[in-house]
């Protein structure tokens, strides 16, 4: 038997619960696992057979078990109000029971061993501490390919690599590829994980780090998250960010307002940019409708011309990234067909113009 606090249980259930497959065939894998080991603290882990995520919540412990419930039982329990639940064991009727107040709910189980745990082998490659790290997943991981994305397989990924002096996130999509990098002396390496991967990473509360062969594992207090890493090699991303010879400088307000509004006048989807003088022209153009912003030209290099067009649901969430009140655009030579980097601190993107 074990009593928790009410929100404890709720927070560990919640991250437990995210990597949770409630449509699998396996019907364990719709379970979380409750387990306890002697001590004044009660672990609750749930798996997908890829990922594992596991939170370890204070509780009065005063009988060890470890079981498995249904997930969203668990979680709908969790969510009610109140202040404490006790949790114990009808082991004769093989159900768990959780009391709060003058409620009380009951819930079969099966017993923890039948929960599939990974099993990590080998030494890892590296191993570090990087707060800070997850934070950058959300500057790069709305650039990964979506998943029709059957020929590349490898850009449905976010790419992890340290060159021994830094870290760097890198996604693509075939038409863009971004990186965000934060300076950490590791050991070399470079690793892929999966969007999902990514994702969930960049809700949790973690800074730990150990890279292996075959998976990830993310920690952080009483969270323990392993990953199954994908089998594929990614491109040669440093090469397609281009030599930046050429530049020009507009102002990002102007960028953010057309291409969130550009659906409602151009029926192509891309966004124009054309240079005049010390002006640039930036439309979107329809059948019948069109829009026209004409912005000065904050900076440029010489004979820097800036006439391409783009896709604005790709450039849209690109320029959101860029901190300042100004986007810069560098690319290597004049030309409609030319690829554009933008840059902003740490993070750097590239998108390849649409075809004139």
């Amino acid at each position: 038997m074990l009593k928790i606090e009410l929100s404890a249980l709720k927070e560990a259930v919640d991250l437990a619960g995210r990597v949770v497959n409630s449509r699998g065939i396996i019907p364990v894998l719709s379970m979380i696992r409750i387990t306890t080991d002697g001590t004044n603290a009660v672990r609750f882990t749930g798996t997908d057979q890829v990922h594992s995520l596991s939170v370890m919540a204070a509780a009065d412990v005063h009988s060890e078990f470890d079981v498995c419930v249904p997930a969203d039982r668990l979680r709908a329990v969790a969510g009610l109000s109140g202040d404490r639940a006790r949790i114990k064991l009808d082991e004769e009727r093989k159900k768990l029971e959780i009391s709060m107040g003058t409620s009380r709910f009951s819930m079969g189980y099966v017993p923890g061993i039948h929960h599939p745990e990974i099993k990590i082998e080998g030494e890892p490659v590296a191993e570090f501490e990087a707060p800070g790290l997850i934070d950058m997943i959300d500057t790069v991981v709305f650039a990964v390919a979506g998943n029709k994305e059957h020929s590349r397989p490898f850009l449905q990924n976010v790419w992890v690599e340290s060159d021994g002096s830094a870290i760097h996130l890198v996604a693509g999509d075939g038409f863009r590829v971004v990186s965000n990098s934060m300076p950490l002396p590791t050991p070399e390496f470079g690793v892929p994980i999966s969007a999902n991967t990514a994702k969930e990473l960049s809700r949790l509360p973690v800074s730990k780090f150990r890279v292996f062969e075959r998976y990830m594992i993310a920690a952080g207090d009483g969270i323990r998250f392993i990953a199954a890493r994908p089998v594929v090699k990614y491109m040669r991303w440093r090469e397609v960010f281009p030599q930046a010879v050429h530049s020009i400088k507009v102002p990002k307000a102007a960028l953010t307002e057309i291409c969130s509004i550009h659906r409602q006048f151009g029926t192509d989807g891309h966004v124009r940019f054309e240079t005049e003088g010390s002006e640039c022209v930036i439309q979107a153009r329809g059948e019948t409708d069109d829009i026209e912003i004409i912005v000065p030209i904050e900076a440029s290099s010489e004979e820097a011309l800036l006439t391409a067009k783009f896709s604005a649901s790709l450039l849209q969430p690109m320029i959101a990234q860029v901190s300042g009140e100004s986007v810069e655009f560098l690319w290597a030579k004049n030309g409609p067909d030319m690829p554009r980097a933008i840059q902003s601190g740490s993070w750097r993107g590239v998108i390849a113009p649409v075809k004139q």
